[in-house]
């Protein structure tokens, strides 16, 4: 029998329920993939977790070949306004035989359109530990997203008393890779200017200071680069970015006041210049449509993946993940405005790879640039005057953000 070819992207397969023994199940019993698993016909035999509230006879996983790895779901439940799930990630080893098998936590951000996120608390808090980056540290691999986003149909939902169930920071060790990536700030690219003086809530509550900051560095890179020439491309940055954000009439803070919306629209304005003054975006294609609820509104997601070409060097260096979406009100389902975009993910392609933690080995941390269509009223206050009411706890700031400037896939 002619062996199949090992598929490169993710897919998915079916699997039978081996019961409450797993992950130590009889050995007399359970099958052990061999290490050539991937090309053999055998995936009908490959047993996984009991789920819980699963309403089917056999249960969906997902295999990323490249990496050997296997996610299958446990449950979906209800954790206070958060959905959660429980995966088991079945790590194959180059040894015959051998699976290494772990188990994992992601939540739903609401704000974040209900994008997957892995789930860690603050140290001695019951609150998530968003990590280094607000939004694109704990980010899950954007195919298991879709994987996650397609199955919740097919389980009930558990309730649970509320309390958030997800390893603390402090009770991570200290090599841990997940503590590292939680605490560590991402590699340098490209889009350090952005991240060392423009993180996300700092930027929106003393944009003044970030202006300050970025001022500051510029001075100290501007010097150094007469000592050392590795400088000259960040300080080269730096000049960019200045020319944007007086272009558009960002350099200070003195108009905020006035109208915060409109300002920080000329700031997301100034950002997707920078970017487009190092990148094309190219061969946009749709990964999945998901539609979220969030306090008055019905949002419409189309999620896309293209691929970055620097333009200074033609390759292409990494991989960006945006959305296109509608907004409708509940009440009457009418349209609220246009379509709008918001980058959501950006990854490195050299070198990358899946974890068994459900995210990439790498990220790029380019601060606020990556944000949230809805955020916290009272954390983030962009679109209300102080003094107003904190209500509603969400508040939709797509379109400071819009990015219209990313390309849609084409549509034969």
């Amino acid at each position: 029998m002619a062996v199949a070819e090992i598929p490169q992207n993710p897919y998915i397969i079916k699997c039978s329920i081996i019961g409450k023994k797993y992950p130590n199940p009889d050995p007399n019993t359970s099958f052990r993939p061999p290490i050539d698993f991937f090309k053999a016909g055998v995936h009908e035999q490959f047993y996984i977790v009991d789920p819980v509230g699963f309403k089917g006879k056999k249960i969906n996983a997902i295999v990323f070949p490249k990496d050997k790895l296997i996610f299958s779901i446990r449950r979906f439940e209800k954790v206070g306004r958060h959905n959660h799930v429980i995966v088991y990630c079945h790590e194959l080893s180059s040894i015959p035989g051998k699976i290494t098998i772990t188990r994992h936590t992601y939540y739903q951000s609401v704000s974040d359109g209900n994008f997957w996120r892995y789930c860690v608390t603050l140290p001695g808090e019951d609150k998530y530990d968003k990590g280094y980056n607000y939004v694109a540290t704990t980010f899950i691999n954007i195919d298991l997203q879709s994987f996650l986003f397609n199955e919740m149909d097919s389980y009930n939902m558990v309730t649970t008393d509320g309390k958030i169930k997800c390893p603390s920071l402090e009770s991570l060790s200290l090599s841990d890779g997940l503590r590292k990536r939680i605490t560590l700030q991402a590699a340098p690219d490209v889009f350090d200017v952005i991240d060392d003086n423009f993180q996300h809530v700092s930027m929106f509550e003393n944009y003044g200071a970030c202006i300050k900051s970025f001022i500051r560095k510029y001075d100290e890179i501007q010097k150094k680069q007469f000592f050392n020439p590795t400088q000259n491309e960040k300080f080269n940055r730096y000049v960019t970015m200045l020319r944007i954000l007086k272009s558009n009439n960002v350099y200070t803070d003195s108009s905020i006041e006035s109208d915060r919306t409109n300002f920080f629209t000329r700031v997301y304005k100034a950002f997707g210049e920078y970017f487009n003054e190092y990148f094309y975006v190219k061969n946009p294609v749709s990964k999945f449509v998901n539609v979220v609820a969030i306090e008055k509104y019905i949002i419409i997601v189309n999620v896309i993946e293209g691929i970055m070409e620097n333009k200074k060097t033609h390759n292409d260096t990494h991989k960006i993940h945006y959305i296109t979406y509608i907004i409708k009100d509940q009440e009457h389902n009418t349209q609220l405005g246009e379509v709008r975009k918001a980058i959501i993910n950006i990854i490195p392609i050299l070198g990358n790879h899946m974890t068994n933690y459900g995210l990439d080995a790498m990220y790029i941390s380019a601060g606020a640039m990556v944000n949230k269509i809805f955020d916290y009223t009272i954390q983030l206050p962009i679109t209300k005057l102080r003094g107003e009411s904190e209500s509603p706890t969400y508040r939709f700031m797509g379109h400071i953000i819009d990015m219209k400037w990313l390309p849609v896939p084409h549509v034969p």
